[in-house]
């Protein structure tokens, strides 16, 4: 049996179709990822200019 075969006889065969709920409204898994990425972004952006300081020199007047 060809494996195009087989495969055409599994998905035929898959009478019992199963949903899976979610545990909240997709909307909200779209909103809370968002504002995870944000934070990040945040922060990347308050450390992105850390090691681009040049130390300060002894004995320079600023």
């Amino acid at each position: 049996m060809s494996d195009l075969t087989f495969a055409a006889l599994l998905l035929a065969a898959d009478d019992a179709h199963v949903v899976n709920e979610l545990f909240m409204p997709t909307k909200w898994f779209g909103i809370i990822m968002f504002i995870v990425l944000m934070l990040m972004l945040l922060v990347t952006v308050m450390f992105s200019s850390k090691g681009k300081q040049l130390p300060p020199r002894e004995h320079e007047d600023h």
